[in-house]
């Protein structure tokens, strides 16, 4: 797959864990940077209703993950403005 590399040879699935996840929470956080970006309202303009949904949506992602971590299962979900 594009943009993978291969575990190291002899890594450990704490180990893995670690190295994934440190790097799924950078890009996390940067994505996160730029949905903060569109807060800007000299560059942008939005409705309360899209500001609602954004926060919602990702209120609500951010329970999915906890609920996974937490072994509960639930359908993922998307936005559109």
């Amino acid at each position: 797959m594009a943009g993978r590399t291969a575990a190291p040879q002899g890594e450990t699935k704490a180990q893995a864990f670690s190295r994934v996840g440190t790097t799924r929470i950078n890009n996390a956080i940067k994505a996160i940077g730029l949905l903060e970006a569109l807060a800007n309202k000299q560059t942008y303009e939005y409705t309360s209703d899209q500001q609602k949904k954004i926060s919602d949506a990702l209120d609500g992602a951010v329970q999915r993950v906890k609920d996974a971590f937490a072994g509960k299962v639930q359908a993922s979900g998307g936005l559109t403005l």
